[in-house]
């Protein structure tokens, strides 16, 4: 979060300066801009609220993907908090063997399970220490067959959530829909600086807030779209070391 607010004191320094040279340049004095601008403040207007409009479907969309995979973390470390707890139910040998296993999975994520997640690749490492909890399971069937089923249900739960979770991680906004928000954005950053008025500083106040706003917007379309990337918003291996840290107590 705080990277989040430099970016926005960044830009808010930078637009200022930038509005400074506008205002006090030859290039375009207000007052030729004002007697010129005619309906174009309505036509501003126009396009903020298609702007508006486009990235609110985004943002919900991204939203919506974003608290499905924060769900399929949380329900992986769930289903592997609960097979950690009914391992004590196994004989001891098999016991050790798939605590030790969800202990060594926990270990992998907290490393490089998520990292990996977002281009939507599988683990080897991963994957072998889930083969391992599989094939532990397995060796049950002759001595403890009764708790087989409930084993390998839980198991299921982890798979699912595994599943789920690395779909999520690749969903992303379509490069030219990205494009057109960007885009859009600095139309409309723009343009805040022909916004004229006769008070300078409450003029400022007024395009600063628009140009601030609308990149306030992008840069959360960003975060949401970057599920796994350090941002104000993300998904971090959290749950996984708190479930690693309870057992390890």
């Amino acid at each position: 979060m705080v990277k989040f607010f430099i970016k926005i004191s960044l830009f808010f320094a930078g637009f200022a300066a930038v509005y400074y040279f506008f205002r006090t340049s030859d290039f375009y004095t207000m007052r030729i801009l004002a007697s010129d601008l005619g309906g174009a403040q309505w036509l501003y207007s126009l396009a903020g609220s298609i702007y508006g409009m486009i990235t609110a479907f985004v943002i919900n969309q991204q939203w919506g993907q974003w608290n499905h995979l924060a769900d399929s973390v949380k329900g992986e470390v769930d289903a592997l908090d609960r097979l950690h707890r009914w391992a004590n139910n196994f004989p001891d040998p098999i016991k050790e063997k798939v605590q030790g296993r969800v202990v060594k999975y926990l270990h992998l994520m907290i490393r490089e399970g998520l990292h990996l997640s977002e281009s939507g690749i599988r683990s080897q490492a991963v994957e072998d220490a889930l083969n391992q909890i599989e094939r532990s399971i397995f060796e049950m069937f002759d001595t403890n067959p009764d708790l087989v089923p409930t084993s390998f249900s839980i198991f299921s739960d982890i798979l699912q959530a595994r599943t789920d979770r690395i779909k999520y991680s690749t969903h992303r906004v379509p490069d030219i829909l990205r494009f057109t928000l960007f885009f859009a954005a600095l139309i409309l950053i723009g343009l805040s600086l022909f916004i004229s008025g006769k008070n300078i500083p409450i003029s400022y106040v007024f395009t600063a807030s628009v140009a601030t706003l609308v990149y306030i917007i992008f840069l959360v379309i960003d975060d949401l779209n970057n599920p796994l990337k350090p941002g104000a918003w993300y998904i971090t291996s959290k749950d996984y070391k708190e479930l690693l840290e309870k057992i390890e107590r």
